[in-house]
């Protein structure tokens, strides 16, 4: 493994003037100095920091914006080396914290890449995000937390039923539960979701008291200052059992109508109760249930959530409710000239965004939620607006790759599979299926003069209305006229409404389902190499 040195890395900053100088004694050994000479150059979004040794100065480095954050001088000449002083960036442009808190990331930086550990082979974290979604028992899967809650909530009906009506012959798949019956099945729940069960994986940054203890919390109203210094396992148990008790007054009220009671009715009302809390375990409950809380489900406002699958998608809308798109698209071609759709596509309804067993569907201009896993589906205003700002903006994150060498009379080309964190990829349907693709993978020619590492990204935000970052090489195709490098990529941001008029609608779809959706014998090869990854 060679060293980093400064040409490793673009758009590099100074250290800013406005700096300060801290005092260091801290003791390195032979092997933790040999580790930090060897610096860092990230490969992956998620690793934010550049390194690289020169002259007895570790030189420190924002990886996406390239600002200097840290100079540290070192003492080499001594067994063990000493770190002796540092140089810190506080220009306000580049960091909001304070002093002490950036002597504090300092220490734990030398700390991770004086390690072994920084400098193991890494896998990138599409690939992670890509094998475990597609693993059973996958907790970030809608379906996967859905079926683990089942159980407790056809419990929690059956518990309270019997006070009500005699005998549960109206519903023969349910049998009486008792307390102890309940409280097993609250906490078979609270040892999955707390990592007890290594059957069950996924999630594991937000199952945590701050991410998931939090969400439940404050979404089914237990007491935030009682609770703040509990356990996972004591709020995910409380929280359960908050449940149990609103499901104790919906039935007492169902049970008081006057009318003729409707058991449909009350399992239509508690399985929008079950989904939402599904969504709190997996914290889209933002997006699915803006402003819900656990107090909001009662008998009374049960008007509230008219329709569960408008809500939270467990039944297709209705034909009228989903309509497709408008006959001519809302941007020109490249000439100015309209574009008529013979067949406009129709969307889907927005849960499936959040389900990542569905295959999502989004139209020109169409309704988008606000953001998924985290990253906002805010259009990139921002965008180049030439291939020069393109190769500017690709030059900032280059990757390796193998050489190119499109046999003669191929035209040269790149397109791009994005990976979104819950394991599904996002793919185009170009306009009035031009060249006989129904869907496929954003590509384009490549233009004089640019790489094709510019013309993925560009090809990218243009039919697809996505910022995204090249994270590795998948394969080469060779196509009637091109010979196509395809590239793997992450989403940054950007929103799929905004894409360009070669595309009448783009699809956030699970690897299971691109051979039903990209027919065409020229995308085959790029996803027997997506399957390839997923099961390396």
């Amino acid at each position: 493994m060679r060293a980093a040195t400064e040409r490793d890395w673009n758009n590099l900053q100074p250290m800013p003037r406005d700096h300060e100088r801290i005092s260091l004694d801290l003791a390195f050994t032979a092997q933790q100095m040999c580790s930090l000479r060897l610096g860092f150059i990230p490969v992956d979004q998620g690793q934010k920091w550049f390194l690289y040794f020169e002259d007895d100065t570790l030189h420190i480095h924002r990886s996406w914006t390239g600002y200097k954050m840290f100079e540290v001088v070192f003492a080499t000449d001594g067994d063990p080396a000493r770190a002796r002083f540092a140089r810190v960036n506080l220009d306000p442009e580049c960091y909001s914290g304070t002093l002490d808190e950036a002597r504090e990331t300092l220490l734990e930086l030398l700390q991770y890449y004086a390690s072994d550990e920084a400098h193991e082979p890494y896998e990138p974290s599409f690939v992670s995000a890509l094998q475990e979604a597609t693993q059973p028992n996958y907790l970030g899967s809608p379906q996967v937390v859905g079926e683990l809650l089942l159980p407790f909530f056809k419990g929690a009906l059956c518990k309270e039923l019997p006070r009500h009506v005699s005998g549960l012959e109206v519903m023969p798949e349910f049998e009486e539960t008792s307390y102890s019956d309940l409280l097993a099945i609250n906490q078979r729940i609270t040892s999955v979701l707390c990592g007890e069960d290594e059957a069950f994986h996924g999630l594991e940054a937000w199952r945590t008291e701050k991410g998931l203890g939090q969400a439940i919390i404050h979404q089914l109203g237990l007491d935030a200052g009682w609770y703040a210094d509990e356990n996972l396992g004591c709020i995910v148990s409380e929280g359960l059992a908050g449940v149990s008790s609103q499901i104790t007054g919906i039935v007492d009220d169902w049970a008081k109508e006057d009318a003729p009671l409707d058991f449909d009715d009350l399992m239509h009302y508690v399985a929008v109760l079950q989904q939402f809390t599904t969504s709190v375990v997996l914290g889209t409950h933002t997006v699915l249930f803006p402003g819900i809380t656990l107090s909001d489900f009662t008998w009374e406002s049960r008007t509230r959530f008219v329709r569960l699958d408008d809500e939270v998608g467990q039944e297709a809308r209705e034909e009228e409710d989903l309509l497709p798109g408008p006959p001519v698209h809302p941007r020109p071609d490249d000439k100015g000239k309209p574009v008529k759709l013979t067949a406009p596509s129709t969307p889907t309804a927005l849960w499936t965004w959040q389900d990542a067993a569905s295959t999502a569907v989004v139209i020109p201009d169409g309704p988008m939620p606000t953001e998924l896993a985290g990253i906002g589906f805010d259009s990139w205003r921002g965008a180049p607006m030439d291939n020069a700002g393109w190769e500017q903006l690709a030059a900032q994150s280059l990757i390796d790759e193998p050489p190119f060498a499109p046999p003669p009379g191929k035209k040269a080309a790149a397109g791009v599979v994005v990976v979104e964190r819950d394991g599904r990829v996002w793919v185009v349907a170009p306009s009035n299926a031009f060249g006989n693709y129904p869907a496929t993978f954003p590509k384009g020619t490549r233009d004089a003069g640019m790489s094709l590492q510019g013309t993925a990204l560009r090809e990218a935000f243009e039919e697809a209305g996505l910022r995204v970052e090249l994270t590795g090489f998948l394969v080469d195709v060779a196509r009637s006229t091109s010979h196509t490098r395809y590239y793997l990529a992450r989403r940054l941001s950007g929103n799929p409404a905004d894409m360009g008029w070669e595309s009448q609608c783009v699809m956030l779809t699970p690897v299971s389902e691109l051979a039903a959706l990209l027919t065409s014998k020229n995308d085959a090869p790029i996803i027997q190499a997506i399957k390839a990854l997923a099961s390396q």
